[in-house]
């Protein structure tokens, strides 16, 4: 009885390679995207975070009558300035608080250049802040007229 040799085949043919290569690249050209987009996400949402801080951070000095001031916040194109005194004009310079808005996220404000809180938290405008990054997402920290802060 004659038993027949089966040579072991080892390794890939030149159609296998090529089809796992092309799967990496689809799923390569789907994943950069996403990944990409990340970090001005994450950049945006921090700011919103820091903008909502803020507003929550002269509420609470007001509510607390911290240094015997009135507290509030003023709105620039590329910063947010946490301030003690009834307005940014008369307030003490000492005290502010300056948040630097990244140079890729821009700030509309419908509460108007400035916010100040009474000593029983309540503001003297309600509306919304959006902040919109250069990718076109875009983040809002809304001011109720009762005081509540929220961020969408």
């Amino acid at each position: 009885m004659r038993r027949e040799r089966t040579h072991a085949r080892y390794g890939f043919t030149l159609v296998e390679a090529l089809l796992v290569l092309g799967i990496f690249g689809v799923l390569a050209g789907l994943t950069i995207p996403l990944v990409a987009s990340l970090p001005a996400a994450t950049n945006l949402q921090t700011t919103a975070e820091g903008l909502a801080s803020q507003l929550r951070r002269a509420q609470a000095r007001a509510v607390a009558g911290w240094n015997n001031h009135a507290w509030g916040v003023a709105f620039f194109a590329d910063r947010a300035t946490v301030f003690a005194g009834a307005s940014f004009a008369s307030r003490d310079p000492l005290e502010d608080e300056v948040t630097i808005l990244p140079a890729t996220v821009s700030l509309t404000s419908t509460l108007g250049s400035e916010v100040s809180f009474s000593s029983a938290g309540l503001p003297s405008a309600a509306g919304d802040l959006t902040l919109a990054a250069a990718d076109g997402l875009v983040a809002v920290v809304s001011l109720g007229g009762s005081g509540v802060i929220e961020q969408r």
